[in-house]
């Protein structure tokens, strides 16, 4: 019978196992896990080198929805980008018209932003790394244009700045000298047990002997009990803890969508607590290493008894590739 883990993609890039040279653990990608083994599989291992014009299609496929976007989490990003754009240009101003000044740059940022956003989605290319929105993918689509996609985002968008620039924030930060603002959008990581654990902290200020992080979080649902913020706030103390030497954490997300937005404190579960769970989540991934270094497909399995999850995953292509590969490996073995 034939082995499908060696057959069932005949690549130099993937021949159905992967041999990672790097390993790190992000909350998104432990959630992934979760949801789906075969879907981490993926976006995770299978897409690295997809960007290479020899790799399987596999690979190619799995590159592609990799950078497939979720149209909450990029206005998320948006809304933080812009945010951060404007922070850094009124750093230096008088503490006095900081507010006035702010405003106005924020807007003419955000709409900015919102122009590209527009042109990107109603001009798209080839090019995996630009924007391609989830939404707009697939029969089930959330969305049946562009333009009704960059309605619902500019609604969003002035629903947020609408609320940010009246709540207590601003009025927060510009009483602070502008040095103390931490206003990167890169991803920043510690380590647990050896692993590289990232993190997207957001807006950081330190005031009063606390180090404040403001997440900006754009969705549609009100938080539940599965709701990760607790965790997310617990992770950010032990990046506060390694890296800033700072015990003492005040965690806040400014949630917001097309019809509401709110400023709320966010209290963390105990570090002792989220210690466990991301040493839990590492071993639970790192647990299907087999002897000879590898990763194998095999080892992930595929949701296929939740259709409502397969029908919202953005790696349908890659799973239905990878299925009619395994059916035919199964049939020639016959």
């Amino acid at each position: 019978m034939r082995d499908f883990e060696q057959d069932v993609i005949r690549s130099a890039n993937f021949d159905g196992s992967v041999k990672l040279s790097y390993f790190s653990w992000s909350l998104a990608a432990q959630m992934l896990f979760g949801k789906c083994p075969r879907a981490y599989f993926i976006r995770y291992m299978i897409a690295q080198g997809g960007w290479d014009q020899f790799c399987h299609p596999a690979a190619a496929s799995a590159y592609r929805e990799k950078h497939l976007q979720k149209l909450d989490f990029f206005l998320g990003d948006l809304f933080h980008e812009s945010v951060n754009e404007a922070l850094i240009a009124v750093s230096t101003a008088d503490i006095r018209i900081r507010k006035q000044l702010f405003d106005k740059i924020l807007l003419k940022s955000i709409s900015k932003r919102l122009s590209a956003m527009s042109f990107a989605l109603k001009n798209p290319t080839d090019d995996p790394k630009s924007l391609h929105l989830l939404e707009l993918r697939g029969a089930k689509r959330l969305f049946s244009s562009p333009d009704e996609v960059v309605y619902y985002a500019a609604q969003t968008l002035k629903n947020a700045y609408t609320s940010l620039i009246v709540s207590e924030l601003p009025g927060e930060l510009f009483t602070l000298p502008g040095s103390v603002w931490n206003v990167q959008n890169k991803y920043v990581s510690f380590q647990v047990d050896g692993v590289p654990v990232y993190i997207h902290p957001g807006l950081i200020f330190q005031s009063q002997g606390k180090l404040h992080c403001i997440d900006f979080v754009c969705s549609e649902n009100e938080p539940n009990e599965q709701d990760f913020s607790p965790r997310k706030a617990a992770i950010f103390s032990l990046f506060a803890e390694n890296y800033r030497s700072c015990s003492d954490i005040f965690y806040r997300e400014f949630c917001f969508n097309d019809k509401t937005a709110v400023l709320r404190e966010i209290a963390p579960v105990s570090k002792s607590e989220i210690r466990d769970w991301l040493r839990s989540g590492i071993h639970e991934i790192q647990s299907k290493l087999r002897p000879d270094g590898k990763y194998y497909i095999a080892d992930f399995f595929c949701l296929e008894n939740q259709p409502d999850v397969c029908e919202k995953c953005q790696f349908q292509d890659t799973c239905r590739l990878l299925n009619r590969a395994t059916n035919a490996a199964s049939e020639s073995s016959v």
